[in-house]
């Protein structure tokens, strides 16, 4: 059963409402009720660790009232899910959750790059981008700082904030700011005035702001070996396309 714990999206609204759609449910034939969807997907860019953590105690909180109005019932609930890439191991400290679903984790994002992290164990080695979008400057203007590039809104998503761009020479992505130019163009603008301002014809490495919506814009991903620059594989990205 999908509980709305507050993102005013889908489920049913607290114990009262989760109890009788849990009663209908085990009352079926060949149906078998298991547990509760606890997702909060508004947390995971809350910023700072412990404004994060408090939200993810809040929504913990109603899980639990849930799970005890059921077992009040006589109802097991064995499963509670919920949790995201931002949040996963704050409600796996709650011993609310039974289990934690992040995905974004995978590849990484701008947006998440902005969260502030102090993850339980964190051996130096979690949450490296590995999702990237090349595009290709087209015209640039040295006395604006800025490269324009083939990349607009057809190509990146910005509806989690701008992609970082890599430039050439640059520590990181700082050292650039990406712009909206419309359908089928970027604004690069080169903030670090030591660096120069891409050439027409360089090709630029993007991290997406939003990972998802980036993925759902492209027919294939392109892997490529983090040590050797090396093509070892392509994957069609089947799941593209409105509605999923």
């Amino acid at each position: 059963i999908d509980v709305d714990v507050g993102q005013k999206r889908c489920g049913v609204s607290g114990p009262s409402e989760a109890l009788q759609l849990a009663e209908v449910i085990c009352g079926l034939p060949g149906v078998r009720f298991d547990g509760i969807q606890a997702y909060h997907g508004l947390l995971q860019h809350i910023r700072v660790q412990e404004d994060r953590k408090e939200a993810v105690a809040a929504i913990a909180a109603q899980a639990k009232d849930v799970v005890d109005a059921l077992q009040t019932a006589g109802i097991e609930c064995e499963v509670v899910t919920g949790g995201g890439t931002g949040t996963f191991y704050l409600e796996a400290e709650t011993g609310v959750y039974t289990e934690v679903q992040p995905g974004s984790y995978i590849f990484m994002d701008a947006a998440y790059g902005r969260d502030e992290w102090r993850l339980p164990v964190d051996d130096g080695s979690q949450w490296r981008h590995s999702l990237y979008v090349l595009t290709t400057v087209v015209s640039r203007n040295e006395e604006r700082r800025l490269a324009v590039v083939d990349a607009g809104t057809k190509a990146i998503s910005l509806d989690m904030g701008p992609p970082l761009v890599q430039i050439s020479g640059a520590r990181d992505c700082s050292a650039a700011k990406f712009s909206s130019g419309g359908d089928e163009h970027g604004l690069v603008y080169v903030q670090d005035d030591s660096l120069a301002v891409p050439a027409v014809g360089t090709v630029l490495t993007m991290v997406p702001g939003h990972c998802d919506p980036a993925l759902n814009m492209y027919d294939e991903m392109i892997l490529v070996d983090s040590v050797s620059g090396s093509v070892v594989g392509r994957l069609p990205i089947t799941a593209r396309g409105p509605g999923h």
